[in-house]
């Protein structure tokens, strides 16, 4: 495997050949059976890709949101902004609206709500 034409010498490296990349893209080689393939690759912030998904901006509660609303810190996330003709604005979400779940699963943060967006499909 190389990462921007260098052979990593261990996960470190390999994060820091990814992680200086400019405009974090970069080419990933790989080699399976005799056949080599290059790929080229974006990484992008989870709250950009939630964006891109669904039309949403999304932000953390402040600990006196958390108190004021009795949620434990880092549980849920509130809705900032919504995109005209977006997912969100097609499933009626508004500002303000607390979202604590995505198909039955807990909402902790950004990590958690890319992770589950990362394997849905468009409809």
């Amino acid at each position: 495997m190389e990462a921007n034409g260098h052979l990593p010498g261990g996960l470190i490296h390999f994060n820091r050949l990814i992680s200086e990349s400019p405009n974090h893209r970069f080419t990933l080689t790989v080699q399976r059976t005799n056949v080599r393939k290059t790929l080229s690759i974006t990484l992008m912030p989870f709250d950009e890709m939630i964006r891109q998904k669904t039309g949403l901006g999304l932000r953390e509660l402040t600990k006196d949101e958390n108190t004021q609303l009795g949620m434990q810190a880092g549980k849920g996330l509130i809705i900032e902004e919504i995109e005209k003709n977006s997912p969100a604005e097609k499933g009626q979400l508004q500002r303000g609206y607390l979202l604590t779940e995505i198909d039955g699963q807990n909402v902790s943060g950004f990590f958690q709500v890319g992770n589950v967006l990362s394997f849905k499909t468009e409809g």
